[in-house]
C-alpha cells in the first residue's frame, strides 16, 4: 500500500467524519514544547479541530511490537501514533534537543543484548 499525503489526508477527512463535538483532548503530557505545539497548533490548523482525536501523544511502541510478534518490554515511546481504523498506524517523531539528548544517552550506556 502506497502512502501519499493526499491519502493520509483522505483518511483524516474520513475518520474526522464520525468525531463529534464533544471529544475531547483531556489530560495530555508531552515531552516538548515542539510536540505541544504539532498537538495543540499544527494539527488543529493544516488537518482541522477534530483531526487531534486521531493522535496519540506519547504512544507506547511496545503494543504495536507485540502486535508484529516481537517480545519483551521496553518502556519505549513514539512522540504520536496516528491512527484511523482500519488502516496501518503512522508513528511521527518530532524532532528536537529531547531526542539528541536520549540517543547521547543511549550510547553511554552499557548494552544489554
Amino acid at each position: 500500500v502506497e502512502v501519499t499525503p493526499q491519502s493520509v489526508i483522505q483518511c483524516l477527512v474520513e475518520g474526522c467524519l464520525g468525531i463529534g463535538k464533544g471529544a475531547t483532548l483531556g489530560h495530555l503530557a508531552f515531552d516538548s514544547e515542539r510536540e505541544a505545539s504539532f498537538f495543540t497548533k499544527w494539527i488543529p490548523k493544516v488537518l482541522g479541530a477534530k483531526a487531534a482525536a486521531l493522535f496519540t501523544p506519547q504512544a507506547p511502541l511496545d503494543m504495536l511490537l507485540n502486535a508484529l510478534g516481537e517480545e519483551g518490554v521496553s518502556f519505549r515511546r513514539a512522540d504520536f501514533m496516528f491512527y484511523v481504523p482500519g488502516y496501518y498506524p503512522c508513528i511521527i517523531e518530532i524532532d528536537g534537543d529531547e531526542h539528541q539528548q536520549k540517543r547521547r544517552a543511549a550510547r553511554k550506556a552499557p548494552c544489554d543484548l
